[in-house]
C-alpha cells in the first residue's frame, strides 16, 4: 500500500494498538515518510501527554508531533449525552484535526494515506468489515468519513486482523518498553465515553416501575437458586452498552449488594443466568460499598442540577480516579493479569 512513495499519517492516542501501529509502520518506511500525531483531546489519563511523548521518543520512533486541542474536542460534545452520539462526534474531530494539521504542514493528501491502530474486535463491534453485523458501538476509527476514505484506498491499518493479545505479542517483537506493551486498554475517545452523561429529563413512572419491577424479578430468581445466598439486587437509572446474542443492547444493569457469598465463580454464573431470564438488564456489578447482610438492597438516582455534560470539571474528577486505580494495580503486580478496570463515573 506505501508503493509509488507514498507516505504515512499515523494518529497515535498512546494506547497500544495505536503505539504498535507506528513503531511497525517506522520499521517498514524511512523517517522521512512517516509522521505521527499525537491529539490532547482533554479526555487522556492523567500525565498522558507527557508519558506518550518521552516514552515514543525513548523508543527511537520519529516525527512525532503532539497537537492541544482540548477546547475543539470539548466544544465537539457540547449538549451530548448519549454515548454512541459522543463516540461518533469525537470520530468526526479526529479526522478534522488530522486534516487541519496536513493543510499547515502543507502535505498532499493524495500522497499520505492515513495509519490507524484499529484491530479486528473494532471492526466487529463497529458492524464487520461488509457492514452486516449488528453495531455494538461505533469506534472512533470506523466512523462514516473514515469508511469512506478505506474505500478510496488511503487508510492503512496493519494490525487490522489481531486481536488484543497478539498486538501485545507484535510490540514485544519490536522491542517496545513492557510499560507501553501492557497498558490498560483505553479507547480512542478516552474517557470521554467513561464519563457518564445525563440529559436531566426526569426519568417517565413506567420506566422506574420497569426497574423495581427488573430488580424484584433478578432478586426472586437468584435467592430460589440459592448460590448466593441473602443477595439483594437494585437496577440503577443507568443504562450500559452490551452485547446478547451477537446484538447489542442498551439496557440498565443491576447491582448485587447484601449478604451475597463472595464466590465469584457462583457470581459468575448467576449473572449469567439472570442476564439470560431478564429483557430488562445487560449487565450485572457486585457493589463492595452495599455487601454484608446488614445492607438492604441500595437506592439509585441521578444527581439533582442535570444536565449533566461533558466538561473540563467533570473530566479532571474522573482522571484522578483512573490514575489512582492504575496506581494501586501497578502496586499490586496486576497489571498483566486483570484484562481491563476501566474507570466510569
Amino acid at each position: 500500500k506505501c508503493s509509488g512513495g507514498r507516505n504515512v499519517f499515523v494518529l497515535v492516542s498512546g494506547g497500544v494498538d495505536s503505539t504498535v501501529t507506528y513503531a511497525l509502520l517506522a520499521k517498514a518506511l524511512p523517517a522521512d515518510r512517516i509522521l505521527g500525531l499525537y491529539v490532547d483531546t482533554g479526555m487522556m489519563r492523567k500525565g498522558e501527554s507527557e508519558l506518550v511523548a518521552t516514552s515514543l521518543e525513548a523508543a527511537g520512533l520519529p516525527n512525532l508531533r503532539c497537537v492541544d486541542a482540548r477546547d475543539t474536542f470539548l466544544k465537539a460534545l457540547e449538549g451530548l449525552t448519549a454515548p454512541e452520539a459522543k463516540r461518533r462526534a469525537i470520530g468526526q474531530q479526529f479526522l478534522a484535526v488530522q486534516r487541519d494539521q496536513c493543510a499547515k504542514l502543507g502535505l498532499d493528501p493524495e500522497a499520505w494515506l492515513l495509519g490507524q491502530g484499529t484491530i479486528y474486535p473494532d471492526t466487529i463491534e463497529s458492524g464487520g468489515a461488509a457492514k452486516k453485523a449488528d453495531v455494538i458501538k461505533t469506534h472512533h476509527n470506523r466512523v462514516p468519513e473514515i469508511d469512506a476514505l478505506i474505500e478510496k484506498g488511503l487508510v492503512i491499518e496493519p494490525l487490522a486482523d489481531l486481536y488484543k493479545d497478539e498486538v501485545r505479542a507484535v510490540g514485544e517483537r519490536l522491542g517496545l518498553a513492557p510499560h507501553l506493551v501492557w497498558r490498560q486498554p483505553f479507547p480512542g475517545p478516552g474517557l470521554g465515553v467513561r464519563l457518564l452523561c445525563h440529559d436531566g429529563a426526569p426519568e417517565a413512572t413506567k420506566d422506574a416501575a420497569a426497574r423495581a419491577e427488573a430488580a424484584a424479578s433478578v432478586e426472586k430468581l437468584l435467592k430460589a437458586d440459592g448460590a448466593l445466598g441473602d443477595v439483594a439486587v437494585a437496577v440503577p437509572p443507568l443504562r450500559s452498552v452490551g452485547c446478547q446474542g451477537d446484538a447489542r443492547t442498551y439496557r440498565n444493569f443491576a447491582v448485587l449488594a447484601g449478604g451475597y457469598a463472595r464466590d465469584w465463580d457462583a457470581i459468575d454464573r448467576a449473572a449469567t443466568k439472570a442476564i439470560n431470564a431478564s429483557s430488562s438488564v445487560n449487565r450485572v456489578v457486585v457493589s463492595l460499598l452495599h455487601a454484608g447482610k446488614e445492607n438492604a438492597a441500595p437506592r439509585f438516582q441521578v444527581s439533582p442540577g442535570g444536565p449533566h455534560e461533558c466538561t473540563a470539571a467533570r473530566f479532571d474528577v474522573l482522571r484522578e480516579a483512573d490514575a489512582i486505580a492504575t496506581e494501586k494495580l501497578t502496586a499490586a503486580g496486576l497489571m498483566r493479569s486483570i484484562w481491563q478496570c476501566p474507570v466510569a463515573m
